[in-house]
């Protein structure tokens, strides 16, 4: 025992005369504490409106330009996602999808499950992207700004990539590392027309909601509920999707602004539909711009310029 307490007391001295360890600053494993994030500056953009406008041409019912964005240090990212038209174009005509079963292992179209799949439809549609969001600080935010006369806005849709047409070749360009990418960009225009003539017992083939749509400032309208599979509407759109003018089919959401002479009153418009032989209507998509858009749209200009006019040339 006396041997032992010795030892201790040997011990207890030579801890004492030992330096102190210098303490280990804690990492994010051993200290248990997030890492404090630094914040990374905002990207160098040019909001300088050019003076050259965008060329653009019409086409059935269209409107179509092209838009070049470079990569460079800092803005790294087109900056927008998107999806297939073609899918899009299913889901709005409110049809099962045909599933490709040629791809192992590739996932079900959204709203596409079960057995139901047997039954569906071939996919028919528009070989392009829609555009559903655009980035903040993005090489496409700043073509917007640098390009108010026409920017891309949600919605629209691009027909090619560096001239390459073809959803999976597109989405293959985008996904790859190319520096430069070219859109030629289509959007749609706001308004177009159908004309429908009764036959026999054909009906119209579509509902609509009676007690009208009076939103966004738009004229009083009527709002399409639903396109029956048998109908002179659904007749029209056969032709439509043959031609390959997919813009021009009627889809549920859609609006009757005007049929034949009747308009500007919900009623009146209904009334007419009921009653004639045969109707010119004039159709709003749902995504039409309010007819105050373009100043909403510059005004959200003028507040992303001041939030980042800091740093731009």
């Amino acid at each position: 025992a006396a041997k032992a307490e010795a030892e201790a007391e040997a011990a207890a001295k030579a801890a004492a005369t030992m330096p102190a360890a210098a303490p280990t600053a804690p990492t994010p494993q051993a200290g248990g504490r997030p890492v404090r994030k630094v914040p990374q500056a905002l990207p160098v953009m040019n909001t300088t409106p050019s003076k050259i406008p965008v060329p653009k041409r019409e086409v059935d019912g269209c409107l179509i330009w092209e838009v070049t964005l470079t990569k460079r240090e800092g803005l790294e990212k087109y900056g927008f996602s998107h999806s297939s038209a073609k899918v899009d174009f299913m889901k709005k005509r409110r049809r099962n999808i045909q599933h490709d079963l040629s791809k192992p292992g590739s996932p079900m179209p959204d709203g596409v499950h079960g057995p139901e799949s047997n039954q569906a439809e071939e996919i028919v549609g528009p070989e392009m992207l829609v555009i559903k969001r655009i980035g903040d600080y993005s090489l496409l935010h700043e073509w917007n700004l640098v390009h108010p006369d026409q920017p891309v806005k949600l919605n629209d849709r691009i027909v090619s990539v560096n001239g390459q047409e073809g959803t999976e070749v597109m989405q293959q360009i985008l996904r790859s590392s190319v520096e430069c990418i070219t859109l030629k960009v289509v959007r749609y225009l706001d308004h177009f027309d159908v004309t429908l003539t009764k036959q026999g017992k054909m009906k119209l083939g579509f509902k609509f909601d009676k007690r009208g749509d009076t939103s966004n400032g738009f004229a009083p309208a009527l709002k399409i509920t639903d396109v029956g599979e048998v109908g002179l509407m659904e007749e029209a759109n056969q032709e439509r999707i043959k031609e390959g003018r997919f813009h021009l089919v009627v889809v549920p959401g859609m609006r009757i602004e005007v049929a034949n002479d009747a308009k500007d009153n919900p009623d009146d418009i209904a009334n007419e539909l009921r009653t004639c032989q045969a109707v010119n209507l004039h159709i709003r998509r749902p995504e039409a711009d309010p007819p105050l858009g373009g100043a909403l749209s510059a005004l959200r200009a003028v507040r992303m310029f001041k939030k980042g006019g800091s740093g731009t040339k």
